[in-house]
């Protein structure tokens, strides 16, 4: 495992150097989707970003099928499989995706489930490097037979192995692409500001707006401000001027 994860880093980081910005967070999910499927002959497999304030899981890659065929992309925590991995930060093994857990929760709708004749499921909590109690993203692993698992007496796999190194691995690529990500868009809106006069600050929420809309290839961007006096949040500016 550790070889085809310094495989796999050496491979991303010639291709895309560290500090030059060149690769998306959206990019590395897919390559790192993609390399998770070829590794362990899966018929599927989801990478979830975790929101910690909303407990919601938002779909960053799949490999497998097209995220059109994974809906919803954004779920509850609480009403997926994922939910009781982010609970317990644990790696948690699904013998039977058709029964779901001791809660009859499902991840994928069954549609999708007997198309792609997936029977068992890994999730993976792929914790922040700082902060080990807190869950950055979710691996989500279907692959066709979990015979020879180290399971322990829970039927869940311990973090002590190559799946936590891998996710370990991971979260440290998808930190420096975050970091390398903002100080380069940081730059490039510094660039913009400094032509819009201050007297314009409309026109400044509008650039902020449309760099970010261009930086996550998204339909729009609305930038909202909070009103103290009002006890509200006000609408600023968005990238179509709508």
């Amino acid at each position: 495992m550790e070889a085809a994860i310094q495989l796999f880093e050496l491979d991303l980081w010639s291709e895309y150097p560290p500090g030059q910005g060149q690769i998306t967070t959206s990019q590395l999910c897919d390559r790192f989707a993609l390399f998770c499927s070829v590794t362990f002959d899966c018929q599927l497999v989801t990478l979830w970003s975790h929101d910690p304030l909303n407990n919601h899981l938002i779909l960053m890659a799949a490999e497998g099928t097209s995220r059109a065929d994974l809906d919803p992309p954004l779920m509850d925590c609480e009403t997926g499989l994922s939910g009781k991995t982010v609970e317990r930060r644990r790696i948690t093994v699904f013998r039977d995706t058709e029964k779901g857990d001791e809660r009859g929760r499902h991840l994928l709708h069954a549609k999708t489930r007997s198309r792609l004749g997936l029977k068992h499921q890994i999730s993976v909590p792929i914790l922040c490097t700082s902060n080990h109690n807190q869950v950055l993203m979710i691996l989500n692993l279907f692959p066709p037979t979990i015979q020879g698992l180290p399971l322990d007496e829970q039927g869940e796999l311990p973090m002590e192995t190559g799946l936590h190194s891998l996710a370990d691995a991971f979260a440290q690529s998808y930190e420096r692409c975050l970091r390398d990500q903002g100080i380069r868009l940081a730059s490039r809106l510094n660039l913009r500001l400094a032509k819009i006069p201050k007297e314009m600050p409309v026109e400044k929420c509008e650039q902020f707006c449309k760099l970010i809309q261009e930086a996550l290839g998204c339909d729009a961007v609305i930038l909202y401000l909070e009103d103290p006096s009002r006890r509200d949040t006000v609408r600023k500016a968005s990238s179509d001027r709508k």
